[in-house]
């Protein structure tokens, strides 16, 4: 998997949920394909680029083992946020219960 594809949200670029099945995932791509293949918009540079990435999400969402590793590291990034967030909070209490025990 290349590293932009793994910085882009494939589920979301298709307007699927990521519980969506195979069959949704490749009825969604060939919805957003006829927007924005390049025959239909020649005047728009990004049309390329669009349709390209659509093509990447729907080989990464359709292969089982690929969508799980893609998954995976979802999961992984989306917890590692979490995690940091909730440790500011954490640290507060415990200052706090300290300060007050000293008292």
């Amino acid at each position: 998997m290349a590293k932009d594809l793994l910085k882009m949200d494939l589920y979301g670029l298709l307007g699927v949920e990521n519980t969506a099945t195979t069959k949704e995932i490749k009825k969604a791509y060939r919805q957003k394909a006829l927007t924005c293949h390049p025959d239909k918009n020649p005047d728009n540079p990004k049309a390329v680029e669009l349709f390209h990435q659509l093509s990447q999400a729907l080989e990464v969402l359709t292969d089982a083992a690929a969508r799980a590793a893609y998954d995976k590291i979802c999961a992984a990034k989306k917890f590692g946020g979490q995690r940091g967030k909730l440790r500011p909070r954490l640290r507060k209490r415990c200052i706090s219960a300290e300060h007050l025990r000293k008292r």
